[in-house]
């Protein structure tokens, strides 16, 4: 199609070589005849194709209006209503058809004269219809316009049946969510409630009034209801988050540096962890009692092929906080003991205790707590939390690998912090090293 800078030379064009009145009364000679703007620029491109001038829809539409040529809506232009002789006649004949017939289909048929009935014959002929090619789609549209289809009453659904009987939608879905969400033992194992199990307790509710459904019913009417179906391979129930405020910053903390949150679409947290044995059980350790689920994971880790733990976990929306940003969740933190189960977290995830004693003629006691991470926005205000509660940390970069990495190495600091990271560190290993460097102080 041309451009809009083009248009304005391509109507001078024209106009230098027909004049003004040849194209107003081309324009509406064809337009009279053919009734469709398309057609028209077809028309006209046929014969400006001598002159290597070629025209668009658009540009037809504004001369159009520019002359002033009247164009037509669509009932009254319509081709069939026209072979038909106007839209009373067209209505008339449409509807004797119809009667006939019962079909939209056959009608179309009837019009392209494929229907070998003498009545319908009788009919074309006393209309003085000559047989014309028309889409069933452009039929069956003209009918249902004229309201000459006689639509079928739609039959109720039978999850709508279900509702009715249950006392109405918000009895139905209270009634529903209970049995969904019930625990049920099966094999001396509890087990929640699944699709199937809802829809045979259904069915005894449902057994006097004559009414039977299937799990796809059942599926219906949860869609229709708005209850949320859980992901498959949750078998007990996931509980919301009921810690304190220390928990929530020890786990925000511990995500940050092994997991990958997301928010799926159910609103429910998905975390995908992938990292060594002994965080992985600082993950479990927190989690078991949120999504009983993973409980059998701790015999067997699931592993990447790499050989590192691998694991995915669905957690209530409750979870959402480990969405936060770092300057949003720092905003929480008002206390040391607050302070120490963040640190906590950052530790058991991505830390590391130095503690040693070096000898170089002299006894030298070397103790340092150091927190690494890629993320500069968590270093930034981790640096600024310590500055705020009077410690004095270090920054540097592993020019390597890109790691920014926190350092505490003050002794004094470091005797008043461990005592309290002691009660959120949850990593054997890094535990143990906290006592000696701790001793060393």
């Amino acid at each position: 199609m041309a451009d809009s800078k083009s248009r304005p030379g391509k109507l001078k064009r024209i106009l230098a070589l027909f004049g003004e009145e040849w194209l107003k009364n081309k324009l509406q000679e064809l337009y009279q005849n053919l009734l469709s703007i398309k057609k028209v620029t077809e028309a006209l491109n046929k014969e400006l194709e001598k002159h290597n001038i070629r025209i668009g829809k658009d540009l037809v539409y504004r001369v159009m209006n520019l002359y002033g040529i009247r164009r037509l809506p669509a009932g009254p232009r319509s081709e069939i209503i026209r072979k038909l002789g106007g839209e009373e006649r067209a209505r008339e004949i449409l509807m004797i058809l119809y009667e006939k017939l019962r079909t939209p289909k056959k009608v179309q048929k009837a019009l392209q004269g494929e229907i070998s009935d003498p009545e319908i014959t009788a009919i074309l002929k006393k209309y003085d219809i000559e047989p014309f090619e028309v889409k069933y789609i452009t039929v069956y549209h003209l009918m249902d316009r004229m309201k000459i289809l006689k639509r079928r009453k739609i039959r109720r659904r039978k999850y709508e049946e279900v509702i009715k009987a249950l006392g109405g939608i918000g009895k139905a879905k209270r009634l529903i969510e209970t049995l969904y969400n019930s625990v049920k033992i099966v094999d001396n194992k509890e087990r929640l409630m699944t699709i199937n199990d809802v829809t045979k307790e259904l069915n005894k509710i449902l057994a006097s009034r004559g009414i039977k459904i299937s799990a796809r019913i059942t599926k219906e009417l949860m869609n229709h209801l708005g209850i949320k179906k859980r992901i498959a391979g949750i078998r007990l129930p996931i509980a919301p988050f009921n810690g304190t405020k220390e928990e929530m910053l020890y786990l925000w903390a511990l995500c940050k540096g092994d997991a990958h949150i997301v928010k799926l679409r159910s609103g429910r947290i998905f975390a995908d962890f992938a990292g060594k044995d002994e965080t992985a059980f600082c993950f479990l350790a927190m989690l078991i009692e949120y999504n009983p689920n993973i409980k059998r994971w701790i015999k067997n880790l699931p592993r990447s092929p790499a050989g590192y733990a691998k694991f995915r976990i669905i957690l209530d929306e409750s979870f959402n906080f480990l969405l936060k940003k770092p300057q949003e969740i720092v905003k929480e933190i008002k206390n040391i003991e607050q302070l120490a189960a963040y640190l906590a977290g950052l530790i058991d995830s991505e830390g590391n205790i130095t503690a040693k004693k070096r000898y170089y003629g002299y006894i030298k006691r070397d103790k340092k707590i150091e927190i690494s991470n890629k993320d500069k926005e968590l270093i930034d205000v981790t640096i600024q939390l310590l500055k705020n509660h009077n410690f004095h940390p270090r920054l540097n970069k592993d020019k390597r690998t890109g790691v920014w990495i926190i350092a505490l190495a003050r002794s004094i600091e470091l005797k008043f912090l461990i005592p309290k990271l002691l009660k959120y560190v949850k990593h054997a290993e890094k535990r143990e090293k906290l006592k000696e460097a701790l001793a060393l102080c």
